[in-house]
């Protein structure tokens, strides 16, 4: 995809399920040389059918990547309206004319940009080339997780638990006002090195055994 200039994300808001059918109308009526469309997903771990699946990150939301100015982002979905139906909200295009400072996303234009400067690097370092967040895999260390694969790498200090079971990371972040998540598989830390023989187990529960520190124990009984 090549484009004029620096992409960036707008936002529109649809009915629940509805989100497919805006991105089809959408991608058939925007411009292919000014950016794509896209649902973002993750990938998640189906308990049930104990396999990895895809599912909306943000249900409702439907992204268009673009240089396109916001202005012009907004003259696209009113010229358009007719194909989009009612259903379809802009979000953060706010003919606001810029005035005083702080107020991010103030452009000469006049109008807001969508998304904060770290809502835009969360998905530009999250989403592969298809818009999927794929599921990270790392350990847990003396309280503190560790990411060895996938993107959650480029967030490791920002996530504060995972869910074991469900094999989902929770982030200290909010995107859009939502506690952001993503999929996360917690492996023992000797998976990734077998040869510390140090390494604590980990147990089903998340309950860490230092066997360095039970090989002690046990010597001095």
């Amino acid at each position: 995809m090549k484009t004029k200039g620096r992409l960036h994300y707008c936002v529109l808001f649809t009915q629940a399920a509805k989100e497919e059918k805006l991105r089809l109308i959408l991608e058939k009526e925007f411009p292919k040389d000014r950016g794509i469309v896209l649902l973002p997903a993750m990938e998640w771990w189906k308990r049930g059918g104990n396999k990895k699946e895809v599912r909306p990150l943000f249900p409702g939301y439907v992204f268009i990547h673009s240089d396109m100015s916001v202005r012009e982002i907004h003259e696209f979905v009113r010229a358009h309206q007719a194909y989009l139906g009612a259903f379809v909200k802009e979000l953060g295009l706010s003919e606001r004319k810029a005035s005083g400072a702080g107020f991010y996303g103030e452009r000469e234009d006049g109008y807001a940009a969508d998304l904060t400067e770290e809502e835009t690097r969360f998905l530009d370092l999250m989403l592969n080339e298809k818009g999927i967040v794929e599921m990270s895999e790392g350990y847990r260390e003396k309280g503190k997780y560790i990411v060895e694969k996938g993107p959650l790498k480029a967030f490791e200090k920002q996530i504060v638990d995972v869910d074991m079971h469900n094999r989902m990371a929770y982030l200290d972040f909010q995107f859009k006002g939502r506690v952001t998540k993503a999929g996360m598989e917690i492996r023992p830390k000797r998976y990734w090195f077998p040869d510390d023989k140090d390494a604590p187990v980990l147990l089903d529960d998340g309950t860490e055994v230092n066997l360095q520190e039970l090989r002690k124990r046990m010597t001095e009984a």
